[in-house]
């Protein structure tokens, strides 16, 4: 149960959290990364904190520590996952839940907004980069998805990347394999000298990169086996954590102690869970969601059309993710110029060929458009359009290359099922595949111009 507390006594304890770390940290090791109505983000060295925005949010601010302790529960849960910024817990205020403190993503969010007026084609994000992101993401929200959790502000800000030492199991040359119990005793034995003896291990994701950060690996796609370092007990005790953590991840029950490398790779994950929800299976009744940045056709719509229909909550709520991520996926091609989504005039003939639409979507010849704003209808046909605009682009590449194992052509027929005006979503989203690899030059590339073109924005 939460400690009752004043926004007064609440704002005095963050500005003391604030005016200490400022304090304990470096000058060029601080600075304000961002905010909303929610929270507002500060980088102290290589952590975040979340501190609430008390001050300017329209929530109360139990409303806004309520969404704090379930955003850790959330964190904590997913913890496993590696989808998610590395929660900090003991830097947490696990007391009265005024902040909330992870790991720093080095290489920012995908917001790119400063890529819209920058016309060299190399320091954009190629559409190969686009897809795969797509279908890591996609992958990312069925792992939510399975444990019931539902981000539902998926937007480019919550999206970060992050540049990192990752593990590596390589597929060649095993001749045995052990179990993890058996490969983890072994393991433990070939990366230190010294006599084994057991510590009470607080693992922490910043300890993991900097003992990984020794092996000094120059190019991407180099790998080198975590054998061949020998570490302090200390050390050796912290890897065994995290790669049970990482082998327990991949699904894996057994394991070659020397098939394991380290390598550099780019890590993308969701942050900010200060919207997300859990949800009954067996629940019916239809949700009701704030409307975050996006606002949906089930959040226009859901209370007007297909009312005698019973649809389980937690689909609807799938559904939302889905759709966010898909108008995300619309922002990044019209960022990086791929297809430039033009704006949509709303007259009598586009609003009758809305009607016309969602009458044809729904099944329900009788809708009536007065029961919608203005400006929800503007809404609905702008994402009508966004539609519209991918399947042209898909004609294009159908007449030039064919759609058989076109990747592109099958990237933007995701982006289409997800952008659909149906309040469930399609099996289609199920992408039962290996995580294809983010080419880590070409993204930090693409993040090293946004970084100065934001600077240059600035001055």
């Amino acid at each position: 149960m939460q400690q009752q507390i004043t926004p007064e006594q609440g704002q005095n304890r963050i500005n003391d959290q604030i005016e200490e770390l400022k304090g304990n940290t470096l000058q060029e090791e601080q600075e304000e990364i961002g905010g909303g109505e929610q929270g507002i983000w500060y980088r102290f060295e290589q952590r975040v904190y979340k501190f609430l925005n008390i001050q300017q949010s329209h929530h109360s601010l139990e409303e806004l520590r309520q969404m704090n302790r379930f955003e850790l529960l959330c964190l904590q849960q997913l913890a496993s996952s590696d989808y998610t910024c590395e929660v900090q817990r003991n830097l947490c205020d696990t007391e009265f839940n005024l902040w909330i403190t992870t790991a720093y993503m080095n290489q920012g969010s995908l917001n790119m907004d400063c890529l819209f007026n920058n016309n060299q084609i190399n320091d954009r994000l190629s559409l190969e980069t686009i897809s795969i992101i797509c279908k890591r993401l996609i992958n990312i929200l069925n792992y939510f998805h399975n444990d019931c959790i539902f981000h539902l502000d998926v937007k480019p800000d919550n999206i970060l990347l992050h540049e990192e030492y990752q593990f590596y199991y390589s597929k060649e040359n095993i001749q045995q394999e052990y179990t993890i119990e058996s490969g983890l005793q072994m393991l433990r034995e070939q990366l230190s000298n010294e006599q084994i003896q057991m510590y009470d291990i607080k693992p922490d994701y910043l300890n993991l990169q900097y003992i990984l950060s020794r092996y000094k690996i120059e190019q991407p796609n180099e790998i080198i086996r975590i054998t061949n370092l020998r570490f302090p007990l200390i050390e050796v005790h912290q890897l065994i954590y995290w790669i049970e953590k990482w082998l327990r991840f991949q699904n894996r029950s057994q394991f070659n102690p020397q098939n394991i490398y380290v390598k550099k790779g780019i890590k993308i994950c969701f942050c900010d869970f200060g919207l997300a929800r859990k949800f009954n299976r067996q629940d019916i009744d239809r949700p009701i969601f704030e409307y975050g940045f996006y606002k949906t056709p089930y959040q226009i719509l859901g209370g007007i059309v297909q009312q005698q229909q019973q649809i389980e909550a937690w689909k609807i709520a799938r559904q939302e993710d889905l759709f966010r991520l898909g108008i995300t996926l619309c922002y990044l091609l019209n960022t990086n110029q791929h297809i430039q989504f033009t704006d949509i005039r709303f007259d009598l003939q586009n609003q009758q060929i809305l009607l016309n639409f969602l009458q044809q979507t729904y099944n329900e010849q009788n809708f009536n458009l007065r029961k919608i704003s203005i400006e929800d209808q503007e809404k609905l046909l702008q994402y009508k359009s966004f539609i519209n605009q991918l399947s042209s682009q898909q004609e294009v590449i159908q007449n030039q290359f064919g759609t058989q194992n076109n990747p592109i052509y099958h990237f933007l027929n995701m982006i289409i099922e997800m952008l659909s005006f149906s309040f469930t979503p399609s099996n289609y989203f199920y992408v039962n595949q290996e995580n294809q690899e983010l080419p880590l030059n070409h993204i930090k590339h693409v993040k090293g111009i946004c970084k100065i073109l934001e600077n240059l924005q600035r001055v």
